[in-house]
């Protein structure tokens, strides 16, 4: 534990820190104790998914027809079926 290292135990001590508030404003040693253990297992999943909490779709839906409004003229690019994002 160290200034300016990015692992699983940064989440942890910050969610008991958090559970620790939330248990001095509740004026309750376990609703703290209990909010601080939940809020550190949730920061660990997310630390540990990368911050992706759903995974990949199975079907890619299509995406939608390009819809111009007021009539405006699609681009040559696009029209040749090249997204640029």
């Amino acid at each position: 534990m160290g200034a300016g290292k990015n692992d699983a135990w940064n989440g942890v001590y910050g969610g008991l820190a958090a559970g620790a508030v939330l248990g001095l404003r509740a004026r309750r040693i376990t609703f703290g104790v209990g909010s601080g253990v939940a809020l550190a297992a949730a920061s660990v999943v997310c630390d540990i998914t990368g911050g992706h909490l759903t995974g990949k779709p199975l079907v890619r839906s299509p995406r939608p027809p390009l819809i111009r409004p007021y009539g405006g003229k699609v681009p040559a690019r696009r029209a040749a079926g090249r997204w640029q994002r």
